[in-house]
């Protein structure tokens, strides 16, 4: 199955829930987007079958991770996801873990996360759809998110990999821890866009 799998860069353009960015020399922003769950077009249900909170606590970060139990990539990366979650656990930030895979049920989908050791809340139902609306095109991707509904990152998880399966022995670049941490501060993300490696998002023609 992963031979039909590709990598591509990500496109950052006018999303579903308008997710505009500067054309300037400036640092990109995001304007502000709502994640609220009772908003249909924007709704993730969690295992559990229950509505997700996708808003950032006061004060605090929202950081969402795209993934695909068929990517490598996406698989390989859960001990640096479960590391970045426990790094951040005793601060206002809400990690959450997105699957993608519309055509798995949910007890698929805990199973998989269950056999990769993830230790933060997941969820599958609406997140091909809300990945789309971000403006996402590849998994693994990270999106983090301020308590103003602004989009302050979307990108790769850090440059482990530079191709599909295809990893440094030295990890260079931190991106999303990075990302979390500057958000916290109240400081500008240094690079709040950068390209995700790993599989073309999957389309199954999820209702809109």
């Amino acid at each position: 199955m992963i031979g039909h799998l590709a990598h591509r860069q990500v496109h950052w353009g006018v999303g579903a829930i308008g997710i505009l960015l500067a054309a300037s020399n400036l640092p990109l922003v995001a304007a502000p987007v709502s994640l609220s769950p009772e908003s249909p077009a924007t709704e993730v249900r969690g295992l559990d079958g229950n509505p997700l909170c996708l808003q950032a606590p006061d004060g605090g970060v929202l950081a969402i991770v795209f993934l695909w139990t068929p990517c490598p990539n996406s698989n390989q990366y859960s001990p640096t996801l479960n590391r970045i979650a426990a790094r951040f656990n005793s601060d206002p930030v809400r990690f959450v873990g997105l699957y993608v895979d519309a055509d798995l049920t949910d007890a698929q989908v805990a199973a998989h996360a269950k056999e990769y050791a993830l230790e933060f809340p997941i969820g599958r139902l609406g997140a091909g759809r809300l990945a789309r609306e971000l403006g996402v095109e590849t998994v693994p991707s990270a999106v983090v998110i301020d308590d103003q509904g602004s989009v302050r990152y979307l990108g790769r998880i850090n440059d482990q990999f530079y191709d599909l399966g295809r990893r440094r022995q030295i990890v260079r670049s931190e991106d999303l821890l990075d990302a979390i941490s500057s958000v916290l501060a109240g400081n500008p993300v240094r690079e709040p866009r950068t390209e995700a490696i790993g599989c073309t998002l999957p389309d199954f023609g999820e209702a809109p």
